[in-house]
């Protein structure tokens, strides 16, 4: 698990955490972005990563992305999109 990473389970933080995201995307907006990310198939998710534009820039290699699993590299796509709207 990464430093600041939050893997379910109840906290105190999680409504902060869900406001953030309200408050870069509307409710609905983010519905629609999540709903987009999870009907992608690896290759898509792989070729959107890597061409990725944004504020930073994503690096990573296919040997890397190949051995995450699927939902991994959703979350990956889905968290650099909400960073790079905040």
């Amino acid at each position: 698990m990464c430093q600041g990473e939050h893997h379910g389970g109840a906290s105190g933080n999680d409504s902060h955490e869900n406001l953030k995201v309200t408050t870069v995307y509307s409710q609905g907006r983010f519905e629609q972005v999540a709903t987009s990310i999870a009907v992608l198939g690896r290759r898509e998710l792989k070729s959107r990563i890597k061409n990725f534009r944004g504020r930073f820039k994503l690096d990573f290699t296919d040997d890397y992305l190949d051995a995450m699993d699927i939902d991994r590299l959703r979350h990956l796509l889905l968290a650099a999109l909400i960073n790079a709207k905040s």
